[in-house]
């Protein structure tokens, strides 16, 4: 989307007094917008993200502004509303989100309460109005598959995305515009309210006294875990799967448990029992080897010489490179080349004599195999447009060297493990290497017959991919996302640590070594990597330098990047002088205050500018009574 499009509606929506902010792809904002809720939004604001690199907008509901919406969810989402709320509801504008679903935009009575919220707390940002007691087959997450169920939701305190982000739409006969949008009613408003006490009861299941009983509730809070096993325990014996029991479960942990039971609780409850269930249909398990100390050292031994990265500094953190049966994690800010990175050390790792799977479950693997051929030398555009010449050369060069990867539409299993047991079948006698891009979007065999959210999707993959290497003495590499709060801060100080940039899904618990990529803001090609985690040797932090048109990576000595941190600021203060310099030849007598709020700016590049004016005897200064003046100066700089 070009830059005019965003920036063009965010001004607009600016305009008629709605506050705006940025998102990206998946719907999260790319800044912080609470301060809007007690102050305007300024137009500079509204218009100085960088749109250009932004994915979509969306607008501030009340209290930044005067909207709240009603975003009607799944195939069923008007019946729910009607049978359960039957609050009609006034033509208002409307918009038709990603989803396929429908967002009614309402404006707020003056001077109306905040909607649920008590004690002075603010209230949630999605208020759950109305649901079906059962999910609906016909409505299901887009990202991890859960079956959901169909309701409607009150967007408050919050923002909802709004065109031109892509997949959204205004209904042209209902355009969101200030003539289209109606006050919504005061009785959804106190439902709104209702619902921090209100318990929507879900269907009752066939069974016993006690069954029914503790199937309707209320189950206080020492008897909810006793009672979900229980209910558990009834549901699986009869034949429901895992994700099939928590369907039915969860309406009954939000509504029957006092207070409601977490949903993530209610799984680890449901998974427990479903394995005691599984030990009783499959017998016990098998016990463990105990070795002694001497056998274990032996054993890692057997395992042979490091393998090295083809990057002697990393080498040298890790004592010579990787070790079978270690995992190593590459992560970082978007687009600093964590794929191209991990290809690159498998590359290295097959020319010493080692075998690779690649398994390209992000970007897919004709992507990753063009970044491999720019690796070799080839032009990228020969690679992309199949150029018989270029493809022949690289498959001569490719003829030693065994780096295979996976195909995702073939009939074997694509999964992690599918993947390792097929590397290991295929050569049983080499080191081998498993790439991973990455432990996002990769799919484990509990993850095909399960459906859990995607934070335990990610801590399973991780674990899984860690288990792989220990069990098949493979090196796993897996790229990884990291945490936002890492790389949206432009200060130092402000930024999460590096260690908890893996936080979010416990990924720096399954990773030996944590590599994270920062690509710098003045020079995009020059990585900062550091070395949170490293079992294998030391952390110091190194320099690599990508060459884009081969998509590989050098060894950086020293630390470049002070260099450009200095010439950055250089660059600003001079750029403060000359506007100083503008200000007071148009308004000659300004005070420091005055000439700091003409020319803006951070506080230290403009005192820098000002010290430098004044050194140079461009700028003079005379006491005026209390106040002193600046004044150009007749002397030439």
């Amino acid at each position: 989307m070009k830059e005019s499009a965003l920036l063009t509606a965010a001004l607009e929506y600016h305009a008629l007094g709605w506050p705006v902010v940025p998102v990206d792809a998946e719907k999260a904002a790319c800044a912080t917008f609470k301060q809007w809720k007690r102050r305007p939004q300024t137009e500079e604001e509204a218009g100085g993200f960088p749109w250009a690199r932004l994915h979509g907008l969306a607008v501030l509901t009340w209290p930044a502004s005067d909207l709240v919406v009603l975003d009607f969810d799944g195939p069923h989402a008007e019946q729910v509303w009607r049978e359960h709320a039957g609050i009609a509801l006034p033509e208002t504008a409307t918009n038709h989100s990603g989803g396929g679903w429908t967002h009614r935009i309402y404006a707020v009575p003056s001077g109306t309460p905040r909607p649920g919220a008590t004690n002075h707390q603010d209230p949630k940002r999605k208020i759950r109005l109305v649901r079906e007691a059962e999910p609906c087959g016909e409505y299901r997450d887009k990202r991890t598959g859960e079956v959901k169920s169909c309701g409607v939701d009150m967007l408050v305190n919050g923002y909802f995305v709004v065109p031109p982000t892509p997949g959204y739409r205004e209904n042209p006969d209902h355009p969101f515009e200030p003539g289209n949008i109606a006050t919504i009613p005061q009785a959804v408003l106190n439902l709104a309210r209702q619902q921090g006490t209100s318990i929507e009861r879900g269907s009752e299941a066939p069974g016993d006294e006690w069954f029914s009983a503790a199937f309707r509730g209320p189950v206080p809070e020492g008897q909810r875990n006793e009672t979900a096993t229980r209910l558990a325990g009834v549901f699986l014996a009869k034949g429901h799967g895992v994700e099939q029991t928590l369907a039915i479960l969860d309406p009954w942990a939000r509504t029957a448990c006092v207070p409601p039971m977490d949903r993530s609780e209610l799984r680890a409850t449901v998974q427990s029992v479903a394995r005691l269930e599984a030990a009783k249909r499959d017998g016990p398990a098998a016990l463990p080897s105990l070795d002694a100390p001497v056998v274990v050292l032996r054993k890692s031994q057997n395992q042979g010489d490091p393998i090295p990265t083809g990057l002697s500094v990393l080498d040298a953190r890790m004592r010579g490179g990787m070790r079978p049966g270690k995992a190593l994690v590459i992560g970082g800010t978007p687009f600093a080349g964590k794929t191209a990175l991990g290809i690159q050390i498998v590359k290295a790792a097959v020319d010493g004599g080692c075998v690779a799977a690649c398994l390209m479950a992000d970007e897919g693997r004709e992507s990753a195999i063009v970044r491999l051929g720019q690796q070799l030398g080839y032009a990228r555009a020969d690679l992309e447009s199949g150029q018989d010449p270029t493809l022949d050369a690289m498959e001569r060069d490719l003829a030693e060297r065994a780096i295979l990867f996976p195909d995702p539409d073939g009939e074997g299993d694509f999964t992690l493990e599918g993947v390792a047991e097929a590397l290991v079948a295929a050569y049983p006698d080499r080191r081998k290497i498993l790439l991973v891009d990455s432990v996002q979007t990769v799919r484990t065999r509990r993850a095909e017959g399960d459906q859990p959210s995607i934070r335990e999707r990610v801590m399973d993959n991780a674990r899984t991919a860690r288990r792989l290497a220990v069990e098949h003495g493979l090196v796993v590499i897996y790229t990884s996302e990291v945490n936002r709060s890492w790389y949206r801060n432009r200060k130092a100080e402000d930024r999460s640590t590096d260690l908890a940039a893996f936080a979010e899904a416990r990924i720096e618990f399954s990773g030996d070594t944590l590599l994270l990529l920062r690509a710098n803001d003045e020079d995009p090609d020059l990585v900062e990597i550091r070395l949170p985690k490293n079992r294998l040797g030391t952390r110091q932090p190194f320099f690599l330098r990508m060459d884009q048109p081969r998509s590989l990576f050098a060894v950086v000595e020293g630390d470049p990047s002070a260099s450009l941190r200095n010439a950055a600021e250089e660059q600003l203060i001079e750029k403060q002088v000359q506007s100083i310099l503008q200000a007071l030849q148009k308004s000659p007598g300004l005070t420091l205050t005055h000439l700091g709020q003409v020319v803006g700016g951070t506080r230290k590049a403009f005192l820098d500018a000002v010290r430098r004016v004044k050194d140079s005897g461009v700028v003079t200064w005379k006491q005026d009574g209390r106040a002193i003046r600046h004044y150009l100066s007749e002397v030439p700089r």
